[in-house]
């Protein structure tokens, strides 16, 4: 198994992922083709997003991975491309 698999319940557990730009850039038209009946609020997007994870563009997840590394301050903001 891939090693972006494995962390890929620590996606969409932290929901303040979806609160930066890239993260949101990357993942709106994931949301918008899976989860755009869910309305916003409570978790229920990430809820959604986490059930489709299969589903989910790999743009999608290296953002999320990217912002989870930086707030854990394992990458800094600079180290991105």
């Amino acid at each position: 198994m891939r090693p972006t698999l494995l962390l890929l319940p620590l996606l969409f557990t932290a929901t303040a992922a979806f609160a930066t730009t890239d993260v949101k850039t990357a993942c709106m038209a994931d949301y918008l083709a899976l989860c755009a009946s869910v309305p916003p609020g409570g978790g229920r997007v990430v809820a959604c997003m986490k059930e489709h994870r299969a589903k989910v563009s790999t743009g999608c997840k290296v953002a999320v991975l990217r912002h989870i590394a930086e707030k854990r301050g394992l990458i800094s903001a600079e180290d991105n491309p």
